[in-house]
């Protein structure tokens, strides 16, 4: 490890061993399968995001001025500077008296940008100061403002009753002298408000809330102390409307204006400065400034009258200067100030870079900036005229400080920053938000002081996690509360933070705060410190990881190695005298009992002119032999503020974990853009490194490419996050680089920029298609969240945008396991084989998992080993599958009829979005293929007579199942059939269902003759067709045909016309052979019935006598089947009768 002098830390670990999981192991055995049990179900599971999730608090610092300038005279412990709903009591956010001149000692969790402030030693004694809770509800975003006889202290409260997604509602502490202190309530809605402030002249207040779906600014009506129930009176209206953002309200003293940011008219939607009326209903809104770049939150001084002429300054952040923002001012001029309200006009202003306007105090590098917030009027260190201005850096610590400016304004000369000093500003520590609460005032002999309130984080941080595609279902960790659980025992709030996944996304390694005990001289003594713990993903319980450790080790930002062997964490260490930091890799997988062993990396030593600052951010490479670093190192100690800090030069580095001597710092090679020179080498700097899953990529912070001589920047991209091509991932060489979030290198927005305003901490998705940044959303407050954006910058947007401080993100690896069948075709020979294989399609590993296969009933296989059976299922074991594997489970089968299929599951602890693919089945049956047989059991039939009985017979010839069989009959038109009842109408398909293996289904259909008929016989074919889903490899039989003959009996009478005692003859066809026919009139004297015997082919003729019966009319001779009824039926033909003669007509009575 590397030392540098600092604080002292003492800070120790509590050691407890984590049950590991055993592998069961099965023997050998022959078992005969009954019928299975239920196989398990593997379910689809959308992976999640995991990060770390922190409250806010406020905290108090006194800021003094005095010869010499600026300088901080102390900060409050984090805690609750407003009171509860229901405080017992009320503390003041104006104390008497100075804060403790030294910063507290208590410190929150490691920071969100990878860094860990090393923590003091808390003294277990009854006269420690206790680490204060969170504030419950959380208070954040304060903006204060003060008058001769009132101080407001506007911020956002969020309800916890509510969850973590609610938007928090306006309160405002007041304060008037003379009056007890007061909470009021602005707003009661689900909206989200943001970045309220107060007019310290008409007690009025504005915000913007996002009610009506975009942005708008909104104000009280009247005072707030004149506002009823906000939760039953409305008091507020919307200054803005429209589909553009206008957020970060700030009143414009002695008048009714309110100066904000918007996107309004704004092509790049980046935001630009407006003004506008807050009393009339239709103001028109007058533009500040317009540019490409961003222009936001804006603060506004108190108004300055001279002779002549009036005017305000605004403050607010641009990128016009630096990329990542820095504060800009804008002289805002108006006609002398009488008793009238104050009329600027924009024509008149002028827009100023403070750090670069005045010669005399020139700043040779413009500072980041953001959140700017004025503060009272004063002298400034010269001797003239300015402001205290407070704003948010990120200049010396990535998380951000707050600074105090003294900004001069003399005459006509531009304002210019003559001193800026940090006053709040804890290294890893997101200071944010500053906002003043009184003006500058006496304190002691030789200063004046004014107050000052900032948002800092709040203990105790979790990890939480969400859905990743949409950021639903937030779960958190329960980090139990550290301790000796004695009498006198310190108050350590608990935390969680810094996770990241195993390689199987099945757990969560953390850093946790822990606290050690020791007995001393007869006194429990108790000490804080940070040790890693595993996280079951499941239900987010943890244990302590076993591994070697000082008890005073502080183990922070754990990364899991890609193959699960290993963990590399950076660790802090206090010997006494001085801090030691550095890379230690933690053998997980080392299989020794007791602590697993470490082993510190060791980097090349810095040039002889530089010492290190820390090496940090470590992230590995797909194989698990390398890392990537981000390594700090500086040429003065006069530029550290603390031992560990991002001041000096911050350069990416490659280091080979087994040879960490030979770590080389990542270059670029960027053409010169002329035919003279080739290609140069620009070294890498930037932090928080995330290698890509397919090793080609890195994702990088606050990029910059910069010449070795003469420190020249050819890509500058700070606060943002891009991603650098390797020419070769062992080769350490960049060919391409592209920003992802904030600009291009020619100085255009990225896509996400109108969205996001800064972004860190990159982190790949296990299939490289998308990335979560900790990111700081557009003219918003430093409300850190986590987005998910696309490596070309597209599709940017938040999936955990609570209130608290949502960092370190990391994303859950998924997998899509595979599973396939095969099997031997059973053979009488022997056993047969029946294999699985499991295929892993990435794009995450499989550490755990397994296959079970189902036993048919009857079957016997041989267990390989490392498997079980239990209940017929086989299952074995799938241990560290990577992306493209294959692992095949081989059994061998006796005892299988071939009927009943052998199913297998595959399931794995790594989270599957599809398993669709996860089952298969595979049978030892053949698949023979059905086919079908017809049969009549007589032909041909006759009309009237017994209708034929046609069987359909239906066989499978293989062992295997036949699947969705269907019998399709075709039928001659002559018939009508009947069928049973699985198939009543024979003419339509009949559905048979599953046949199974050498198995028959039988089918009688009934063909009844259809009406009679003139003509020769109908001869028709009885046809029928089978078809099946399974395989059929023989289709020769799946179509059989009969032919039916269907007579028509006929009888024909010559002559058809005769009388009574003539003789007709009388002739019959197509009847049945050799059988007696019967003849009859259907009305008169039947002389010769018979039988008439019909011969071989169904004829007879035979001549009748007509009796001479007095009948004369029409009449039919039928022919009836006399032997066996239903042979044919009834057949006839019609014969006339007529009189025998006609006499002469008679004449002898005629007149």
């Amino acid at each position: 490890m590397t030392g540098a002098r600092g604080a002292r830390v003492v800070v120790l670990a509590l050691a407890v061993a984590l049950a590991s999981a055993a592998g069961a192991q099965g023997a050998p055995a022959l078992s005969a399968g009954p019928a299975p049990s239920a196989l398990p179900a593997p379910v689809a599971v959308e992976p999640r995001l995991a990060f770390t999730d922190g409250g806010t608090a406020l905290v108090r610092a006194r800021v003094g001025h005095g010869y010499g300038g600026v300088l901080p005279l102390g900060e409050s412990a984090p805690g609750p500077v407003v009171p509860s709903p229901s405080p017992s009591g009320s503390p003041s956010p104006f104390p008497s008296g100075s804060p403790s001149p030294s910063p507290s000692a208590t410190t929150p969790a490691p920071s969100p940008t990878g860094t860990s402030t090393a923590l003091p030693a808390p003294t277990p004694a009854p006269t420690a100061s206790p680490s204060p809770p969170v504030p419950d509800p959380a208070d954040s975003q304060p903006s204060g403002a003060f008058a001769d006889e009132v101080r407001y202290l506007a911020f956002v409260r969020h309800r916890p009753d509510v969850g973590p997604h609610h938007g928090g509602d306006v309160h405002v502490l007041v304060s008037r002298q003379g009056s007890p202190e007061r909470v009021v309530r602005v707003t009661c809605d689900a909206a989200r408000e943001s970045h309220p402030v107060v007019s310290p002249e008409t007690g009025r207040v504005a915000w913007a809330t996002d009610a009506g779906g975009s942005w708008d600014v909104a104000v009280t009506t009247r005072s707030v102390e004149e506002l009823g129930d906000a939760c039953t009176q409305d008091e507020t209206r919307r200054v803005t409307s429209g589909d553009a953002d206008e957020l970060w309200p700030a009143f414009v003293p002695s008048s009714d204006l309110v100066v904000y940011s918007g996107t309004r008219d704004d092509p790049a939607g980046l935001g630009d400065l407006w003004m506008q009326g807050v009393d009339a209903a239709e103001s028109t809104a007058t533009r500040l400034t317009q540019s490409e770049h961003a222009e936001t939150q804006p603060s506004v001084s108190p108004l300055v009258a001279r002779s002549g002429e009036s005017y305000v300054l605004v403050a607010f952040s641009t990128t016009e200067f630096r990329r990542d923002g820095s504060v800009a001012l804008l002289r805002l001029t108006g006609d002398p100030h009488g008793d009238g309200p104050f009329r600027p006009v924009p024509d008149r202003s002028r827009l100023v870079n403070p750090y670069q306007s005045d010669p005399e105090h020139w700043w040779d590098t413009t500072p980041q900036g953001s959140e700017p917030a004025f503060g009272g009027p004063t002298s400034t260190t010269w001797g003239g005229e300015g402001f205290v201005l407070a704003s948010t850096t990120t200049s010396d610590d990535p998380a951000g400080d707050v600074a105090v400016a003294m900004v001069g304004t003399q005459g006509d000369a531009d304002p210019a920053v003559e001193q800026q000093v940090r006053v709040v500003g804890d290294v890893g520590r997101p200071e944010t938000h500053p906002t003043w609460t009184s003006g500058l005032s006496p304190f002691g002999e030789w200063y004046d002081a004014a107050d000052l309130v900032a948002e800092v984080p709040a203990p105790p941080s979790v990890v939480s996690d969400v859905r990743a595609d949409d950021g639903s279902g937030r779960r958190s960790t329960t980090p139990a509360r550290p301790g000796c659980g004695t009498p006198d025992d310190i108050d350590v709030p608990p935390g969680d933070a810094m996770p990241s996944y195993s390689p199987a996304g099945d757990r969560l390694v953390v850093a946790t705060r822990t606290v050690t005990c020791e007995l001393d001289d007869g006194e429990w003594v108790g000490s804080q410190g940070w040790a890693l713990h595993v996280v079951d993903t499941t239900d987010l319980t943890s244990v302590p990881l076993e591994y070697d450790r000082e008890p005073t080790d502080v183990d922070v930002s754990p990364r899991w190695s890609p193959d699960g062997r290993r963990i590399v964490l950076e660790r802090y260490r206090d010997d006494g005298e001085e801090v030691e930091r550095g890379l230690v890799l933690v053998d997980v997988a080392s299989g020794t009992t007791g602590p697993r062993p470490t082993r510190e990396l060791e980097l090349p030593e810095p040039e002889e002119w530089e010492y290190e600052v820390g090496v940090r951010d470590a992230s590995w490479s797909p194989d698990a032999t390398r890392l990537v670093v981000s390594r700090t190192v500086a040429t003065s100690a006069a530029r550290v503020a603390v031992p560990d800090s991002y001041a000096g030069t911050t350069s990416l580095w490659v280091v080979d974990v087994d040879a960490p001597a030979t770590a080389r710092e990542l270059v670029a090679r960027v053409d010169c853009g002329s035919t003279t020179c080739g290609p140069q080498e620009y070294v890498v700097r930037g932090r928080s490194p995330a290698w890509s899953p397919d090793g080609t990529r890195i994702a990088v912070a606050s990029l910059a490419l910069v010449r070795r001589s003469g420190d020249v920047h050819v890509v500058d991209n700070p606060g943002a996050v891009s991603v650098l091509t390797l020419q070769d991932p062992a080769a350490g060489v960049v060919t391409d680089v592209r920003a992802v979030t904030g600009f291009h290198a020619d100085g255009t927005p990225t896509a996400s920029r109108p969205l996001v305003a800064a972004s860190d901490e990159p982190a790949w998705s296990p299939d490289g298609s998308v990335l979560a940044v900790t990111a700081v959303p557009a003219g918003r407050s430093h409300e850190l969240g986590v987005w998910l954006v696309a490596p070309d910058g597209s599709g940017a947007r938040p999936v955990a945008d609570g209130r608290g401080l949502e960092t370190d993100p990391v994303l859950q690896p998924w997998t899509d396991l595979v599973l396939t069948m095969t099997a031997t075709p059973l053979t009488a020979d022997g056993p047969t084989a029946v294999v699985a294989r499991a295929t892993n399609a990435g794009p995450g590993p499989v550490e755990r998992g397994a296959v079970s296969i189902a036993l048919p009933p009857g079957a016997a296989a041989a267990v390989p080993p490392a498997c079980g059976l239990s209940a017929g299922v086989v299952r074995c074991p799938l241990v560290r599958l990577r992306p493209g594997e294959s692992r095949d489970v081989a059994l061998t089968v006796t005892g299988d009829d071939g009927a009943t299929p052998f199913l297998a599951v595959a399931t794995t602890t790594t989270p599957e979005r599809v398993v669709t693919n996860n089952t298969a089945r595979a049978s030892t049956g053949v698949d023979g293929g059905v086919g079908v047989t017809v049969e009549l059991d007589r032909s041909p039939v006759y009309v009237g007579g017994a209708p034929a009985t046609a069987t359909f017979t239906v066989r499978n010839a293989g062992t295997r199942p036949a699947s969705d069989v269907r019998l399709a009959p075709a039928l001659p038109a002559a018939v009508v059939a009947s069928g049973p009842p699985e198939c009543p109408v024979p003419a339509d398909p009949c559905a048979l269902g599953t046949l199974p293996g050498r198995g028959a289904r039988v089918l009688r259909v009934t063909l009844t003759p259809g009406p009679a008929f003139v003509g020769p016989p109908a001869v028709g074919a009885v046809t029928g067709t089978v078809s099946t889903s399974s395989p059929d490899p023989d289709r020769s039989d799946d179509v059989a045909s009969v032919d039916l003959e269907v007579r028509s009996p006929q009888l024909s009478v010559l002559p058809p016309v005769t009388r009574p005692g003539g003789v007709v003859f009388v002739a019959g066809q197509w009847f049945p052979p050799s059988v007696d026919v019967r003849l009859s009139w259907s009305q008169g004297v039947m002389g010769s019935p018979g039988p008439h015997t019909t011969d071989a082919e169904g004829r007879f003729g035979t001549a009748l006598l007509v009796i001479a019966d007095t009948l004369v009319a029409p009449r039919d001779l039928r022919a009836d089947d006399t032997a066996t009824p239903g042979g044919f039926g009834q057949v006839a033909a019609p014969v006339l009768i007529v009189p025998p003669s006609v006499a002469a007509p008679s004449f002898l009575f005629r007149k």
